[in-house]
């Protein structure tokens, strides 16, 4: 189950500052809540 998708990748591509992590944690988590959400 990957945790990380290519929209993360390009996320952590653009955001080189303090942003990055955020942006990494928030992508991550909503995709992982809308996996979730389908599964369910």
């Amino acid at each position: 189950m990957p945790r990380l998708e290519v929209g993360d990748i390009v996320d952590t591509n653009y955001n080189t500052g303090p942003y990055r992590i955020t942006s990494i944690e928030r992508g991550a988590r909503k995709r992982q809540n809308e996996f979730n959400s389908r599964r369910a």
